[in-house]
């Protein structure tokens, strides 16, 4: 692929309403249009709340060969202004509900775009030699921007349809939010191959059964997830039902638990692929098909891609041996905006010519060319002298029978580290054979002080486990004193306390009263959707759709309130 043309076969669905390729067309070529009467030389800033018109932006910005950076309405302010003064944006495609945030800088409204012609010569393109740029979390405090190259991008498309078939059309429905890399694959990538892309509102993108209901009423055949959004979908679907047509499935960016990998080859008919790669390689650099694989692997590099084992004097190591997985080839970033220290620690040169990324993540070659992904090195804690890998242990724990993630935090406490491991299991274990099992395959420094049963785990924006989140929560939460229940005659109130008790697996001993707060119980957004899916089959009603987010509510007896409410008008 040389351009980013908009197949005939292509369209956008958006609650319910159809955009064919024609009008996708036509709506690129006004924005495209009013880009270039801008006559702009740096980057554009994208500022929309989830609609078409994120694809539509980004495509018109490509075509033109201008460089665009997605910007989020929901993060904070300070951080939107710091990505828009680091990379010198000087016009921002949004809306006009957004045209005060942004007063003083010059703005394309899309919702006003009938003005602008939908006819350019081909030849008005800017010629930047950068597609896109995205801002990823930095170890400074501030966000880093990973500039990525056109010719990235479009051997990121060309490669991933050498891997996976895209020949025929299909019908991808996109949960990822705009700001993270891998929506490109949702959205441009499946633009430019034919498909119908389903576009998941906000609520669609958090809510389970919202999930689960788009995926079968959009008859989707291809879906990515990160593992801990789809085990957000195993939690409201455990056998998984929502997926029976699903042809196949793309799972990436952080660690693929070898029980959830079992799930799904045994409750589903697709296709399983494992993505690996980080932004600044431009978004998957290797795919793994463990479609019938009996462990867990990255597969090998995509076209005009290499992988490296190396170690820590940038020596390769053989086939078996643990090094750090640095990679080399066309996904390369330039590097990050304004940080050229960062760049030139990140990129380097592999002997005189060779330019690598060094991921700081582990691997190994194994035995027959597939890449093994073994965690983060900067995952390593010390502990009583002895050096530990975090991942080590969570893989063992999700060995276990039943156990499908596990994620283990370091604490400090009186000057003493320890560890805490937590876990998430499809039912019921038992917890005196599981401790017994991690002793007969871990060193005594290496099992967790504490191990306890969670009903989920915190995620951050981009549907990643967020383990500076979960090591809060329970920092603030554990050890907790026990609160008696002050049980209410009320039925409601019984049956609400008991669901709400089940949901949270009894935590760390919390006994919810009528008067608990939500937050008081280690209750965070996902669980409390547990829990009103639990709720609504309990009491036979339906809770509103605003109803159906964590701050709708204040403590258990709102929720009480609210059901015998539901259940007079019913």
């Amino acid at each position: 692929m040389r351009d980013f043309t908009i197949t005939e076969t292509s369209e956008i669905i958006f609650e319910d309403n159809k955009i064919s390729s024609k009008d996708i067309e036509l709506f690129v070529q006004r924005t495209a249009h009013a880009l270039l009467c801008e006559k702009i030389r740096n980057p554009v800033g994208i500022y929309l709340d989830r609609s078409p018109f994120q694809i539509i932006a980004a495509l018109a910005a490509l075509q033109i060969k201008i460089p665009y950076v997605y910007l989020d309405p929901s993060y904070p302010k300070g951080r939107n202004d710091y990505i828009l003064e680091d990379c010198q944006v000087e016009l921002i495609i949004t809306e006009e509900k957004y045209r005060k945030t942004f007063l003083g800088k010059n703005v394309i409204l899309i919702d006003k775009l009938e003005k602008y012609s939908s006819r350019r010569e081909v030849d008005q393109v800017l010629n930047s030699e950068i597609g896109f740029i995205l801002y990823t979390s930095g170890s400074t405090g501030v966000p880093k921007g990973v500039e990525i190259y056109r010719e990235s991008l479009l051997n990121f498309i060309d490669g991933m349809s050498e891997i996976i078939d895209f020949s025929l059309k299909k019908i991808m429905v996109s949960f990822t939010v705009s700001t993270f890399d891998i929506f490109f694959l949702e959205s441009v990538l499946s633009i430019c191959n034919g498909f119908t892309v389903v576009l998941a509102n906000d609520k669609e993108q958090k809510n389970p059964r919202l999930m689960a209901n788009l995926i079968q009423r959009s008859n989707a055949d291809i879906l990515q997830f990160t593992p801990s959004r789809l085990l957000l979908l195993y939690n409201f679907d455990p056998d998984l039902l929502c997926l029976r047509h699903v042809k196949q499935l793309l799972i990436g960016g952080e660690k693929f638990p070898l029980n959830l990998l079992q799930e799904l080859q045994e409750k589903t008919n697709a296709q399983i692929y494992n993505m690996y790669g980080p932004t600044e390689t431009t978004i998957w650099s290797s795919v793994g098909d463990l479609t019938n694989s009996q462990y867990i692997n990255i597969g090998r590099p995509i076209k005009n891609t290499s992988i490296y084992i190396l170690d820590d004097r940038l020596k390769e190591l053989r086939a078996g041996e643990v090094g750090e997985i640095c990679i080399s080839g066309k996904g390369l970033a330039k590097g990050y905006v304004h940080k050229e220290e960062s760049t030139e620690k990140s990129f380097v040169n592999l002997g005189d010519r060779t330019r690598i990324y060094r991921t700081g993540d582990k691997g190994r070659c194994c035995e027959d060319g597939n890449i093994e992904f073994l965690g983060r090195i900067d995952n390593q804690v010390k502990i009583r002298g002895h050096r530990i890998e975090l991942e080590e242990i969570e893989i063992t724990m999700c060995s276990f029978k039943d156990i499908i993630q596990a994620v283990v935090i370091c604490l400090n406490e009186n000057e003493e580290k320890h560890l805490v491991g937590l876990y998430k299991c499809k039912k019921e274990i038992d917890e005196n054979e599981f401790t017994n099992y991690l002793q007969q395959r871990l060193p005594e420094y290496m099992i967790p002080l504490r191990i306890m049963k969670v009903s989920e785990f915190s995620q951050t924006h981009n549907g990643k486990v967020d383990r500076k989140m979960i090591t809060e929560n329970y920092k603030l939460n554990f050890p907790v004193p026990i609160i008696k229940s002050e049980l209410s005659d009320n039925a409601v109130v019984m049956k609400v306390l008991d669901v709400i008790k089940k949901t949270m697996n009894g935590n760390g001993g919390i006994l919810p009263n009528l008067y608990s707060k939500l937050t008081d119980l280690e209750i965070d957004s996902v669980t409390f959707v547990s829990i009103i899916v639990a709720l609504e089959k309990e009491f036979n009603v339906v809770f509103e759709d605003e109803k159906l987010v964590f701050k709708a509510f204040n403590t258990i007896e709102d929720i009480a309130v609210y059901i015998n409410h539901r259940k007079l008008i019913r």
